[in-house]
């Protein structure tokens, strides 16, 4: 499962994710293939908004998320029941990042448990191993001449695809 979490900000511990996206992929018939996909824009406490500085970066509104988000555990729900039931890997660049707000979030609702089951793997991690600073995404889209497929803006769902080429271009 590759995912990405947009974030009103860098502090796991006051800030909250903004949008998830993750994608299930499964091996049938010696092809991968998408199984499952979410892409979700996530409520906000009452009174908290993304500030200007995180909607010119991921161009997420506050219309946005008064208007087309959907309630948090509504969105870990559907993001949890992708591997519930089964031992996963779940994968993300700088993953360290997104799984610390995943942790708070089911801290909060009393779900820790279920992160037990799951493996991690930081595509940044390998990526660092293959090339030289700097290792952000973009900078791999860019080593690995992906610019014509994929689309580096911010967003947890460009991230996402992105990502998964970026792993394709690794193996």
């Amino acid at each position: 499962i590759v995912f990405d979490a947009e974030t009103t900000g860098f502090d796991h511990k006051n800030d909250r994710i903004i949008e998830l996206s993750a994608i299930k992929l499964v091996c049938k018939n010696q092809n991968i293939i998408v199984e499952k996909q979410i892409d979700k824009l996530i409520d906000l406490p009452s009174g908290m908004s993304i500030s200007s500085k995180i909607t010119e970066l991921t161009v997420i509104t506050n219309w946005q998320l008064m208007n087309e988000d959907l309630p948090s555990n509504e969105v870990f729900n559907e993001f949890v029941q992708m591997f519930a039931n089964e031992k996963a890997l779940l994968v993300a660049y700088n993953a360290q990042f997104d799984m610390n707000f995943i942790y708070y979030f089911l801290a909060e609702n009393n779900c820790i448990s279920i992160l037990k089951k799951i493996n991690m793997l930081d595509a940044l991690t390998v990526y660092k191993d293959r090339a030289e600073y700097p290792h952000k995404l973009e900078n791999a889209i860019v080593k690995y001449n992906l610019g014509n497929k994929v689309i580096n803006s911010h967003r947890a769902i460009d991230d996402t695809l992105a990502l998964i080429e970026v792993l394709k271009a690794m193996s």
